[in-house]
């Protein structure tokens, strides 16, 4: 007896197939039976040849609707008579991330653990997550700088094997949750919170905050592709944000029913001094802002000996580690606390262009004669490691702090990438002892 016209096969995640096996499929492909369907499914087409993709008709499929999983779920567990709550099906349906099998399958998970109740300590147990009250109460331990508090939770998430990644992203959800409420006045645009949960963060945490915190923990899901291990970098992203600098909160009032207009108070004066009178017209080459006119000389911009190509200056990883071995904390936190009176150079008419961009820039380790300076924009640090930009570079960190000092620049790769060679040859013990290090300086007078 003939039970269908057709004969279909079912091939899953085809981009698996090698290309001898998808060959050796190919000439079935081209003259196919008329009785015989071939069915391939795959999360990622780019993978399969394009002599098979040729001679198939290609369907798109999206991600299934929260909605729809949430209706499928409870269908589920309504016929298995288990007691459930709706927070723990959202999470679920977070984790599955538009997959209806990934949703079940997870399912499946936790009922095993459990037994015949859905709840959402379980998932988080199952699935290494933090509550949404624990990740609330992290970002308000890192607004108010309580870095105590901050480490301690970080060592209980490493102890209890926390999926840090996932952490992450829950953080930037929660952040984007305020971000949004904050400047749109609207709870319909919530994901991850409710408007009573938005609330909480009223005078703790503002839009520009949240801005900053956002902008570093993106940064940090980038840099965890090229990182070994992602507890030491998550623990800094923790303490970039917490040295967010605070700012006063001025949307307060967005989260009373019936604000009060409150008066504007009137700004401090600025004290500006008058600018010391010239007697004398300096020369082309000299900057007014010295008092030591030699500053601007050539002769007194210093630099590492073997550094510069004709148009840049590269320093070799050995080199690199060389100035941080030979760093000294209290000085780069002298300038990381005067780093935004760079700013005050941004009018000037000769080191404005680079001081603007300098000040952008984030001191990473500094020595009596040198600095590092890290920068998030790749274009940047090209800039500021052309030779001819040293001078001018070298004359504004002198105005500012009152030091000669060599500057080089790295972007986020560099930085992470030297901190990390740097902290492997410490635990390695192949690190070397500052007093053996000897770095030339050319044109130091």
């Amino acid at each position: 007896t003939i039970l269908g016209r057709y004969k279909i096969y079912i091939i899953d995640e085809v981009h698996m197939i090698t290309p001898q096996a998808f060959n050796a499929l190919l000439k079935t492909l081209e003259e196919p039976p008329e009785h015989v369907i071939f069915i391939m499914a795959t999360t990622e087409p780019h993978k399969i040849l394009a002599t098979i993709l040729s001679r198939c008709q290609r369907y798109d499929f999206s991600k299934v609707g929260d909605d729809d999983i949430r209706e499928r779920i409870k269908v589920v567990l309504q016929k298995e008579h288990i007691e459930y709550n709706e927070e723990a099906i959202n999470l679920i349906i977070s984790l599955a991330d538009g997959g209806m099998r990934d949703a079940l399958s997870m399912l499946d998970q936790v009922l095993a653990y459990s037994g015949d109740k859905l709840d959402v300590q379980d998932v988080l147990n199952i699935f290494a997550l933090e509550s949404k009250e624990e990740k609330m109460g992290l970002i308000k331990s890192v607004a108010r700088h309580d870095v105590n508090d901050v480490l301690a939770r970080l060592g209980s998430y490493i102890e209890r094997g926390t999926d840090i990644k996932r952490l992450t992203n829950d953080l930037l959800l929660i952040l984007k949750d305020v971000l949004i409420y904050q400047t749109s006045r609207n709870d319909k645009y919530l994901q991850a919170l409710t408007e009573a949960d938005v609330k909480e963060f009223s005078g703790v945490v503002n839009s520009q905050m949240a801005m900053e915190m956002i902008t570093i923990l993106m940064d940090a899901l980038k840099d965890y592709k090229n990182v070994t291990a992602i507890n030491p970098l998550f623990e800094i992203t923790l303490l970039k944000m917490s040295a967010i600098s605070t700012k006063p909160v001025q949307n307060q009032e967005i989260y009373v029913e019936k604000p009060e207009p409150k008066p504007i108070p009137k700004p401090e004066p600025v004290k500006v001094e008058p600018p010391k009178p010239v007697v004398e017209e300096p020369k082309e080459e000299t900057i007014s802002l010295f008092d030591d006119d030699s500053v601007a000389s050539d002769d007194n911009i210093i630099y590492i000996e073997g550094t510069s190509n004709g148009e840049s200056y590269e320093l070799s990883t050995d080199l690199l580690i060389d100035l941080m071995v030979t760093s000294k904390k209290e000085i780069k936190n002298s300038l990381l606390e005067g780093w935004k009176n760079i700013k005050r150079l941004i009018a000037h008419p000769k080191l404005g262009k680079i001081a603007s961009m300098l000040v952008d820039g984030r001191p990473l380790v500094a020595s009596n004669k040198s600095m590092i300076v890290e920068f998030q924009s790749d274009s940047v640090a090209e800039k500021m490691n052309l030779v001819k930009n040293q001078k001018d570079i070298q004359n504004i960190v002198r105005t500012v702090f009152g030091k000669k000092m060599f500057v080089y620049a790295v972007n986020r790769k560099g930085s992470v990438d030297s901190q990390t060679r740097y902290r492997n040859l410490l635990e390695l013990g192949r690190l070397p002892k500052a007093d053996n290090v000897v770095i030339e300086y050319v044109g130091d007078k």
